[in-house]
Order: structure tokens, then C-alpha cells, then sequence
């Protein structure tokens, strides 16, 4: 479920392409035709609001595991990040990622990171920005190097 919903993140912030997800949902069927679930997500593919919506209200049914969910994130939010053409929009995308984030986690690193990782640029700081970025995006590699 982590996965699907960084999917949704991703998909709805429109940092992944449809074709990506359509891969990876077919993917996810193909290793289990009788997930209903991933039956329904894959007629829905063409409609991009539906198919976040059904991930969207899955997940909200479903416990999730915060720590697999934030290193998928960060995987997808750095994939997205290298493909990148205006830091400006995309920092914008990863705020509103963040503004949607549940409670439980939004005040805490590296969610929290998505907040501000962008406001070094009113002041045209972008490599100060760029460094945010990265630590986000090493979060999880550091704590397992850390102990």
C-alpha cells in the first residue's frame, strides 16, 4: 500500500507520467490477478483523479508503515527532482505533496523538509536549496549508515 501511495502522490502532483504508474499497476496485477483493488486501478488509469482518489481513500482504511512510505517517497521525489526543469515549480509540487501528508507525520523530518526546502529561492539561493533537497532525499539512507 506504501508504494501505491506514493504513486498517488506522484500522480496527482503530476511529478511521475501516467505511463509510469499504468507500468507499475500493471506490474502489480500481473503478480496478482485476483487483487480486485489493482483490477479496478487498472480500468481506471485513463482517469488520473479517479484512480488517486481509490489510493487515496485504500490507504486511509489501511495502517501504514511511515518509514517504507517516506523512503518510496523520497525515491520518487529524487527520480522526480533529476528530471526536473524549474526548481521553482517543482518545490512548489512537493509543497502541496506535503500539505496533503497526514497528520502524524507532516512536522517531522523528511516530510517537514518538503515545507521549506523551497524558500532559500526568494532570497535566490538555489543551491541552499538544492542541499535541502538532498539531505531530504538521503534521509533514510543516513539513519541507516547512523546506527
Amino acid at each position: 500500500m506504501e508504494q501505491l501511495l506514493v504513486y498517488a502522490y506522484l500522480l496527482d502532483a503530476n511529478l511521475i507520467s501516467t505511463s509510469g504508474y499504468v507500468e507499475h499497476i500493471n506490474t502489480l496485477f500481473e503478480e496478482a490477478p485476483d487483487n480486485d483493488f489493482l483490477l479496478e486501478l487498472q480500468w481506471s488509469t485513463s482517469d488520473t483523479k479517479r484512480t488517486t482518489h481509490l489510493i487515496f481513500s485504500r490507504a486511509e482504511n489501511h495502517e501504514i508503515n511511515y518509514d517504507v512510505f517516506g523512503e518510496f517517497l523520497m525515491e520518487g521525489l529524487k527520480e522526480a527532482f533529476s528530471q526536473c526543469k524549474s526548481l521553482e515549480i517543482y518545490c512548489s509540487k512537493i509543497i502541496s505533496i506535503w500539505g496533503r501528508l497526514p497528520k502524524e507525520i507532516i512536522q517531522t523530518e523528511p516530510f517537514w523538509a518538503m515545507s521549506y526546502a523551497g524558500e532559500p529561492l526568494t532570497w535566490g539561493d538555489a543551491k541552499q536549496t538544492c542541499e535541502i533537497l538532498e539531505k531530504m532525499f538521503n534521509h533514510y539512507r543516513a539513519e541507516e549508515e547512523g546506527g
